[in-house]
């Protein structure tokens, strides 16, 4: 049984929650909730302010994640 779509689903709803949450209290240009493989990040939720760095959706190899 492959329960990863229920996951993802699950960590994008949770992760809208979170940046709303800290959006009110942090001031930072940009904050991420991210998926991590043994190959690439997965960016589930972004928050940008002013300059965007990060994009929803967007997959990158894990080497060039920091």
């Amino acid at each position: 049984m492959n329960i990863l779509p229920t996951v993802s689903s699950d960590l994008k709803v949770a992760g809208r929650n979170i940046l709303k949450l800290i959006s009110k209290n942090i001031k930072v240009n940009t904050f991420c909730v991210i998926r991590v493989s043994k190959t690439e990040s997965h960016f589930i939720n972004v928050l940008n302010r002013q300059v965007q760095l990060a994009t929803e959706d967007a997959k990158i190899n894990v080497y060039d994640t920091f």
